[in-house]
């Protein structure tokens, strides 16, 4: 399940506030609000989301660089987004010192569609399962490190799929270990990020992968 209710919260704002023959505006009216590999709302509305962050608590409080560095390299903002969209959504919020909540909001749009490049999220929200040791440092033809893949999801939706760097490693939230028990079965159907094995030369190594990533599962029997 990919759909963010945030970014529906947001868009019941925004989208009053902005000129409805705007097709950007139209792309974002029509998003079903789900970060799925297809979606061309889910880029438009990350770059509206990051660059209220930094109007907000950069550019009127805290500096713009710092917002940046904890978007980019921290997990402030999406362990705990709802807390900072607890002040960002209430028009009253004491944040909201030097400018309205309309004035950040609709300047925040129009950074976003500077940026608009009409990417898909399956374009821009990619990454590699790489060896824990090595990580990614060695070339890519010895195999420790699979191809470019995409991730679905984002910091909101029940399907996490955000990616970010924490500490100058890239690292994400996502679903590590997929499980579903049916309890009339004596089994489980289960799905691994990765595979079973950390040994680049077993046939295990990556096999779990192309399950992971199309949503299939195998089944764990006694």
């Amino acid at each position: 399940d990919t759909y963010s209710s945030q970014a529906k919260l947001y868009l019941d704002v925004l989208l009053p506030m902005l000129e409805s023959s705007d097709p950007l505006v139209n792309l974002l009216s029509s998003w079903d609000y789900r970060y799925d590999e297809s979606s061309l709302g889910a880029p438009l509305f990350e770059s509206f989301y990051t660059a209220l962050r930094e109007e907000v608590f950069g550019k009127q409080q805290l500096g713009v660089e710092a917002i940046r560095h904890l978007s980019k390299q921290s997990g402030l903002f999406i362990d705990f987004y709802q807390n900072f969209d607890t002040c960002l959504l209430n028009p009253k919020s004491s944040w909201y010192e030097h400018c309205t909540q309309e004035e950040a909001f609709t300047r925040a749009f129009e950074t976003a569609k500077q940026q608009h490049q009409g990417q898909t999220w399956g374009e821009i929200n990619t990454f590699k399962f790489t060896n824990i040791l090595f990580q990614g440092k060695l070339p890519q033809w010895l195999g420790f490190d699979s191809d470019e893949c995409v991730m679905i999801g984002g910091r909101a939706t029940p399907h996490q799929g955000q990616i970010y760097e924490s500490a100058g490693r890239l690292t994400s939230f996502a679903p590590s270990v997929r499980l579903v028990a049916d309890m009339s079965e004596n089994k489980l159907h289960t799905r691994i990020a990765g595979g079973v094995s950390d040994n680049r030369l077993s046939p295990w190594y990556k096999s779990e992968i192309d399950g992971w990533l199309k949503g299939t599962f195998k089944e764990l029997k006694p």
